[in-house]
């Protein structure tokens, strides 16, 4: 009979509220099952503000026979937050869930599940506010609570895992997101199934992360998916429809397909137009997009009608001080300038900065940059809306006085670098911060172009180094920070305990052999990203001084990159842009800097003819003459185009440190020619750029000063080589203990037989310890690697171009159930080496993907990464019998006192003069070997070497001594 009563009620009372013809006080005659149940029916087809009048007497009613301190009392006060909330009054909704919070926290305490709801309606309200950092720690303080009383695999717990993942999603901290996302989607798919909204919500908002991040195709089946899910139960006139019908729309926007997304987007506008009115915050929402569409379609009129509706809305529903807001200035801006009203254009611009920030100032000058350069933004939104308004700022300012040269203008750029900085100190994950140094190398290469480069080297050059090797940096000083105690030991462990368990997890994840055991990754990994989280604000604001040396200062001194260089020292660091590359050269007592007109389709064209020419065995082998003019052609071209135009006055220098940038890295720039080749076929003897010069190579000028320094981890080791050659037998199957993907890598590798001699050399001379064959593990060289001052590896390397944190050198393979005998990148950066140098004789080493900001993500690499400041590594697959005579020599002069550079320029020139074909004096076989980092001399225990004039010498002096000791004796 309640049943009955209720789907009556709600029959009648849905008519009614559609009428409006409802009398208040009537409605205190139903239950409040049945009031409970009206409510809930008109919120889920979208009749915000007739739920709220149901809502409302629920409420009354139960403060009048119950009292405020009940749970149905609580129950409508709390469906009148999330309608209050939908409607867009937040200051109402704010209010009412703290009352609601208070009532719950009194009758259930604060460890219970209902309280931990609450907590995730409030940072919802917050989050909506554009109070992001609020919003964050009451996620976390929810998600704890669930945690604890409801487990990890309950619907609730996957909920405010979407709702976080959303949080992120918002402040552009996407990888993050996407993993929480994932999450919630196991458990979902665990309990309440796939056809369930919740489910497609976090569908949908794995959507949004998937177009933010370009992976257009994903998002584009997601979409469907969600349509597909809610059409059934919601209708395609519900609110939630027209919100994916939107979305969608904005992806076809993204995407340039502008006649599907202007259907959909004017499909969704009129569906909420219907369901929520005309002053619903959706409604503005989707009034923006559909503006923002008919800009880039140049229909500018209708653009601004709309974006203008849109404004007021926004202005009434979230007010002028939600970054929504700001958006919406700053697209009223771009669009004034696309319609060439620059005065409105700048005014627009200037009132979203003042919308976000409170500061009003009638010109741009320093005071007011310093104000936005240090003022504390409620979250990473309003940065990147701070930098959308700037961007239309340095474009207007660039037209007004039309010349490169603009102070202003440089201003602009310093701030947006500050801001991105700042930004990207908030993220986690290695991938959003390599996004945002991307966006902040666009902003150093604008600063170039308006810099005067003969009179401001120091600042132009400044603003270069700032996006070189940037992580790489930011670890090294943090590792050394940790050495000098400016972090307690115990805080310090578990910094490097945290961060090695993402890295694992992270790898995992990656790990395509592994996909079927996503779900028992993402949890753990989320845990840790939440950790990190929390320890790095509580670091940052309890630990400034190892904060303030952890942070990378872009005011690098020249006067100190001077007096680090030796007197045949030059510093040579490119840059590439577009249609330019820059080049900077430093020495003891000069600088030089030059904007080289190169364009940047016809550079890489020349890097990868020179890269091809030089490391593809066959095509110099069978097309012997086209190979030789090609690669003479090209290698003559990079040192008259990168490198002559530097070296004019540089008759006294003897040793360039070369810091490449983007493809260049991928070149030994040893094999460029000084003077044009004969004619005649012969490698032995061109002018190799090597015969003038020793040449390093370095991730920027900061971490070579850096690298530099004392390292009291280096003190630790032995002063011995670890040495290791493996073995790549086929016939040693591992089937039954390793997954396919590892058994396809394993077979694949060839044995290496001059390696071992390679080994056997450095064993018959030096001390240390020599591992072949069932020795060369994995787990033998992690248990051994710490130390030891040399560490030469004569392995195959594995390149991982898609995730390089998964490339990995291959070791002999044993029967061990814990360590593959694959040791991937990620391991090694974790791994706590004490090594003056590695050498990883092995094929690509010191090859990879550009990374904007952060270099080659290499092998190599990684091992920076472990603490080692110097290096030699491969460009391209090495032929194993050059490369043990190679390493032979190098060893030798190594022993001998040479610097590491110098050395192996004498092992390359020893091997080229000493073979007797000239086609074995081709660069493939001698130039694939660079060294990388601090070129110090190193000092290597040698073995005491016992011949027969050794033994007569020493018996010599044994009778000399006793003679002696006679003769005092005597007296």
């Amino acid at each position: 009979m309640r049943i009955f009563t209720t789907c009556l009620a709600l029959f009648i009372l849905s008519y009614a509220a559609a009428n409006t013809s409802v009398v208040f006080q009537d409605l205190k005659k139903y239950s409040y099952d049945e009031l409970d149940s009206i409510t809930g029916h008109l919120f889920n087809i979208g009749s915000y503000k007739s739920a709220i009048i149901y809502a409302q007497a629920g409420r009354e009613k139960a403060k009048n026979e119950l009292g405020t301190l009940d749970t149905t009392y609580a129950k409508f006060t709390n469906h009148l937050t999330i309608l209050y909330k939908e409607l867009g009054s937040y200051k109402q909704s704010i209010s009412l869930c703290q009352e609601t919070l208070n009532i719950y926290s009194r009758i259930v305490g604060k460890n219970h599940p209902i309280y931990a709801s609450c907590i995730d309606d409030l940072a919802s309200l917050y989050k909506r506010t554009g109070k992001y950092e609020k919003a964050e720690a009451l996620y976390h303080q929810a998600m704890n609570i669930f945690s604890k009383t409801i487990g990890k695999e309950h619907p609730n717990y996957a909920m405010s895992l979407n709702n976080l993942a959303n949080l992120y999603g918002k402040m552009g901290i996407y990888e993050q997101a996407k993993t929480f996302y994932l999450e919630a989607l196991e458990i979902y798919t665990k309990t309440i199934g796939t056809d369930h909204p919740n489910y497609a919500a976090s569908l949908q908002n794995l959507a949004l992360v998937y177009k933010a991040t370009e992976n257009y195709k994903a998002a584009t089946q997601l979409y469907s998916k969600v349509l597909k899910i809610i059409e059934k139960p919601l209708g395609k006139l519900h609110p939630n429809y027209a919100v994916v019908l939107h979305n969608l729309a904005n992806l076809y926007e993204t995407t340039n397909n502008f006649g599907k997304a202007e259907v959909l987007y004017l499909e969704a506008l009129e569906i909420v137009e219907v369901s929520l009115g005309k002053t619903h915050k959706n409604f503005g929402r989707m009034m923006n997009r559909l503006a923002s569409l008919y800009q880039k379609m140049g229909k500018y009129k209708q653009a601004e009608i709309l974006y203008q509706n849109a404004l007021s809305i926004k202005a009434i529903v979230v007010g002028k001080e939600h970054p929504s807001y700001a958006i919406t200035l700053n697209q009223l801006a771009s669009l004034y300038k696309k319609m060439h009203h620059d005065e409105l254009s700048w005014n627009y611009a200037l009132q979203a900065i003042e919308a976000l920030t409170k500061l009003n100032s009638p010109k741009i000058d320093s005071t007011w940059i310093n104000q936005l350069k240090y003022i504390s933004y409620p979250s990473n939104v309003h940065i990147v809306e701070i930098v959308n308004a700037l961007t239309c700022i340095y474009n207007l300012l660039g037209q007004k006085y039309n010349s490169p040269v603009n102070i202003t203008q440089t201003m602009i750029v310093d701030l947006v670098i500050h801001l991105l900085k700042n930004n990207r100190d908030t993220y986690i994950s290695e991938k959003d911060k390599l996004r945002l140094l991307a966006e902040s190398h666009n902003w150093m290469m604008k600063g170039l172009n308006s810099l005067d480069l003969n009179t401001s080297f120091d600042k132009a050059f400044a603003n270069v180094e700032f996006h070189k090797s940037i992580l790489l940096l930011e670890a090294t000083k943090a590792e050394k920070a940790m050495q000098n105690s400016l972090l307690p030991d115990s805080l310090a462990l578990k910094v490097k305990k945290l961060h090695k368990k993402q890295a694992e997890l992270e790898a995992a994840l990656f790990n395509r052999s592994l996909s079927p055991k996503r779900d028992s990754i993402l949890t753990p990994l989320n845990e840790i990203n939440l950790q990190i989280s929390i320890l790095n604000k509580y670091i940052k604001k309890n630990y400034p001084l190892y904060n303030k040396i952890n942070s990378h200062n872009r005011a690098i001194n020249i006067n100190a990159i001077q007096q680090t260089l030796e007197k045949d020292q030059a510093l040579i660091e490119y840059v590439l842009g577009d249609s330019s590359v820059y080049a900077f050269y430093i020495d003891k007592n000069h600088t030089k800097a030059l904007k080289l007109h190169i364009q940047s389709d016809s550079l890489t064209y020349q890097i990868d003819n020179l890269h091809h020419t030089i490391s593809n065995y066959f095509l110099f082998r069978y097309k012997i003459k086209e190979q030789y003019h090609l690669y003479s052609e090209v290698a003559l071209w990079f040192y008259q185009q990168l490198l002559m135009p530097l070296l004019t006055q540089a008759k006294h220098i003897k040793h360039l440190i070369i810091i490449p940038d983007g493809k260049l890295a991928h070149l030994p720039f040893e094999v460029f020619l000084t003077k044009k080749a004969p004619v005649s076929l012969n490698y032995k003897n061109l002018s190799y750029l090597i015969r003038d010069f020793q040449v390093s190579y370095q991730y920027s000028a900061a971490l070579w000063i850096e690298n530099k320094k004392i390292n009291p981890y280096t003190s630790n080791n032995n002063g011995q080589i670890l040495a290791m050659s493996a073995k790549y037998d086929t016939s040693l199957s591992s089937s039954n203990f390793r997954l396919p993907a590892q058994q396809r890598l394993r077979s694949k590798l060839r044995e290496l037989p001059a390696a071992k001699l390679e080994v056997d050399a450095l064993a018959n001379e030096f001390k240390g310890y020599f591992g072949y064959d069932s020795l060369a593990t994995e787990r033998n060289f992690k248990n051994l690697a710490k130390n030891y001052k040399i560490i030469h590896l004569a392995l195959h390397g594995l390149l991982d171009e898609k995730f390089p944190m998964l490339s990995s050198l291959a070791f002999s393979e044993s029967i061990d159930s814990t360590e593959n005998n694959f040791l991937q990148a990620y391991e090694i950066s974790n791994m706590e080496l004490h090594a003056d140098l590695v050498v990883l004789s092995a094929c690509q080493t010191g090859y990879g993907k550009f990374e904007q900001g952060n270099g080659i993500a290499s092998l190599a690499r990684s091992f920076m990464y472990a603490g080692v400041p110097s290096l030699v590594v491969s460009l391209w697959q090495v032929d194993d019998k050059a490369t043990s005579i190679i390493m032979k020599n190098f060893y030798t002069h190594l022993a001998y006192g040479s610097n590491q550079a110098e050395a192996l320029r004498k092992a390359k020139l020893e091997y080229i003069n000493q073979v007797n074909d000239h086609a074995w004096a081709h660069p493939a076989y001698w130039s694939p070997f660079i060294q990388i980092g601090n070129s110090k001399p190193i000092q290597i225990q040698r073995k005491m070497a016992y011949t027969p004039w050794y033994v007569a010498i020493v018996s010599l002096l044994l009778v000399a001594g006793l003679v002696f000791w006679n003769r005092k004796r005597i007296f």
